[in-house]
């Protein structure tokens, strides 16, 4: 059985191709600030886009309780120290990419703009 991180590592890999297959490209992967991380940074058309991945055994039902207050708030917070410190100018945008594997199978829903940033 694979360990919690070996599963969160597949489901990074199996988002990102997705998202590369789509024209986005690759800016950061898994970038950290203190106890705080990204998993994916992208740049599509004229925005940033910071990519939060879960993936799960089950098929997708509902975004309830997908990401709590506390965990949006470091994501948010993340995203602002990323945009500060790389001095980016493009529109920051928050999404969120759910990847089922359920026995073998894998389903891939993607949120843009899940997550409204305020900056």
């Amino acid at each position: 059985m694979k360990s919690t991180i070996q599963m969160g590592h597949l489901g990074e890999r199996i988002a990102l191709n997705y998202l590369l297959d789509k024209k986005y490209v690759l800016m950061e992967r898994n970038w950290r600030h203190f106890k705080k991380e990204i998993d994916i940074i992208l740049r599509y058309e004229q925005h940033i886009v910071f990519v939060e991945v879960k993936l799960r055994s089950t098929f997708f039902s509902s975004l309830n309780h997908i990401l709590s207050v506390d965990q949006e708030k470091r994501l948010l917070e993340a995203m602002d120290c990323y945009i500060k410190e790389k001095k980016i100018d493009l529109e920051p945008r928050f999404d969120l990419i759910f990847v089922s594997n359920f026995k073998g199978k894998q389903k891939i829903n993607h949120f843009p703009s899940l997550i409204q940033p305020r900056i």
